[in-house]
């Protein structure tokens, strides 16, 4: 009594979520070898399914272009309605989605779980679960005893929870059928999950009982999908992928020994986990040739009744031959009348969208508030406005102003840089008279006339003396005053009697004092002819004496500092 229950409201929740297809309808499925066509339409209470067709893949075509796919579905299409001269314009169109691009994960949700609360209970399990990112799947149900390991640890007095099987696609998946059915020139308007279809198709052509277990195998020329059938839901279900091309018996040995040992490995895996019962029967299903084969090999290995599913029979098709190939999309098809698949990828179940009073108050009186807001804005930009234009003039003024005192500016700017130059104290002219005060006479030390000076308070010149005594006691006594001279590009020289020469560098520290009257100026001697002997051969170099500001080449002395008069 209580299944019952349970299947009417299963069935009541198919009937209210799934979508409506036109009277007439397109079942389609597809592998790397064959489209398979189902057209199908609505007889009362049943459906009847007047035409099966099938078309070859190209063996170029890539099953994963879906532009590729869809274009070659079009023809199919185009020559199917010329055959079956039926007009396909308004025909809804169905396709199912493989089981290895599909996430199935069993759940129980509390008992008496209401039906508007299930579909926002199901995403937030699955969603951690999910190889993909949450916005990038399709998340759909279907209350369902899958795998059902719950029920069996109840104690006497615990209520069993709701056993639902959820079902997740990546958006890229639903986003391939769209785009062959687009290609297609057809609208797709329901995506199932094929393991449901092959389910539906086997209760088309077998009578089972509610507790019978029945392993159901459908071979494709990609994968083979093993699905363990338990009243209406899927006891187990998994996909094994094995290619099976095209050719003889031996060329196809190696495939039928991959999905017998994939059945078989099936079988006691699910035999281990479950302890449900043993499996009656075994329905084999395809179009690729291996299927006589695998269930002679599966019968032998299991010793369990081993059957070719045949819905040409069973369902009395017009067409006798190779139906068995269609079993997904017949099942596909005669799942649109009543009960529907539970699973459509392309319109899931969705949380209902519940009217809240409250919040559209709050929506009302958000829209008012944005309303005032926008006038606030406007108002504000105009005011902003006549600011830009006041500022406008006013930078006008105070350009003409600028122009008027960019004299004064300058001269603003003198001062200051006189300002900081006397607070620096560096009197250069100090520091040179008293760099020629403690140079020694001119006839054993020569100063070039390139005195280099810089804001951070160095003096750079060259000194050419005779010997390198003269220059080392030169550069004592700089030490001494407080300069730290530091010398490089020492080395001989080829100025005549000055055999040696040295670039130094002085520093002057901030708020050094300069005291001229310690020190006395040597003279220059009235016969001085160094200044020619120090002249290059290649240039008339000007250089001085000892004193940086003393007498040029000629000898005449242009800065005579402190008291000393003439020095040479």
């Amino acid at each position: 009594m209580e299944s019952k229950k349970k299947n009417a409201f299963v069935d009541t929740l198919k009937r209210r979520l799934k979508p409506s297809l036109p009277k007439h309808f397109v079942a389609i499925d597809f592998d790397s070898r064959f489209v398979r066509i189902v057209h199908a339409r609505r007889t009362g209470t049943s459906t009847r399914i007047d035409t099966l067709y099938s078309n070859p893949m190209p063996e170029d075509l890539d099953i994963d272009n879906a532009q590729a796919v869809g274009k070659f579905l079009g023809l199919t299409l185009k020559d199917f309605s010329k055959n079956a001269k039926t007009s396909l314009g308004r025909c809804g169109v169905m396709m199912s989605v493989p089981r290895q691009k599909a996430i199935l994960k069993p759940l129980t949700l509390p008992p008496g779980t209401n039906r508007d609360e299930m579909a926002s209970m199901v995403r937030f399990q699955v969603e951690k679960d999910l190889p993909f990112a949450p916005e990038d799947s399709v998340i759909d149900f279907t209350v369902t005893s899958h795998l059902d390991l719950a029920e069996q640890s109840l104690g006497p007095d615990e209520t069993a929870g709701v056993s639902v099987l959820a079902g997740a696609v990546s958006s890229d998946v639903v986003a391939h059928y769209q785009e062959i059915a687009h290609a297609a020139g057809i609208k797709l308007r329901r995506l199932g999950l094929r393991p449901y279809a092959n389910l539906k198709c086997v209760d088309a052509c077998v009578r089972r009982s509610e507790e019978e277990l029945i392993l159901s195998v459908h071979i494709t020329s990609d994968e083979t999908e093993i699905n363990v059938l338990k009243g209406n839901s899927l006891a187990f279900c998994r996909s094994a992928l094995v290619d099976v091309p095209v050719g003889t018996p031996d060329q196809q040995a190696h495939s039928v020994d991959s999905v017998v040992r994939e059945i078989v490995r099936s079988v006691h895996s699910y035999s281990s986990a479950q302890h449900q019962g043993e499996i009656s029967a075994v329905l084999i299903a395809g179009g690729t040739g291996i299927e006589t084969s695998v269930l002679q090999r599966v019968a032998a290995k299991l010793k369990i009744q081993c059957e070719a599913l045949s819905p040409a029979t069973a369902m009395d098709l017009p067409t006798q031959g190779g139906a068995s190939a269609y079993a997904a999309t017949i099942g596909l098809a005669i799942a649109h009348q009543g009960q529907a698949l539970p699973f459509d990828f392309l319109n899931p179940k969705q949380p209902p969208v519940q009217r809240d009073v409250k919040k559209i108050r709050i929506a009302m009186i958000a829209s008012a508030a944005i309303a005032l807001f926008v006038g606030i804005a406007v108002a504000r930009g105009y005011y902003i406005g006549q600011l830009e234009d006041t500022l406008a003039v006013h930078k006008a003024e105070e350009e003409k102003y600028k122009k008027a005192t960019k004299g004064h500016t300058s001269l603003s700017r003198r001062r200051k840089n006189v300002d900081t130059w006397l607070k620096a104290r560096k009197i250069w002219p100090d520091h040179l008279g008293l760099i020629s005060q403690l140079a020694p006479s001119c006839e054993d030390l020569y100063i070039r006339s390139s005195f280099k000076t810089d804001r951070k308070g160095t003096i750079t010149f060259k000194a050419y003396a005779k010997g390198r005594p003269i220059l080392d006691e030169f550069k004592d006594k700089l030490d001494a005053a407080g300069y730290n001279p530091q010398s490089k590009g020492s080395g001989p020289s080829d100025r005549g009697d000055y055999t040696h020469s040295e670039e130094i560098t002085l520093t002057v520290k901030p708020g050094m004092e300069i005291d001229l009257t310690e020190h006395k100026y040597i003279p220059r001697p009235a016969d001085d002819d160094s200044a020619k002997l120090l002249r290059s051969p290649h240039r008339s170099s000007s250089y001085r004496g000892s004193s940086p500001g003393g007498s040029s080449s000629s000898g005449s002395s242009r800065y005579r500092p402190g008291s000393g008069g003439s020095r040479r």
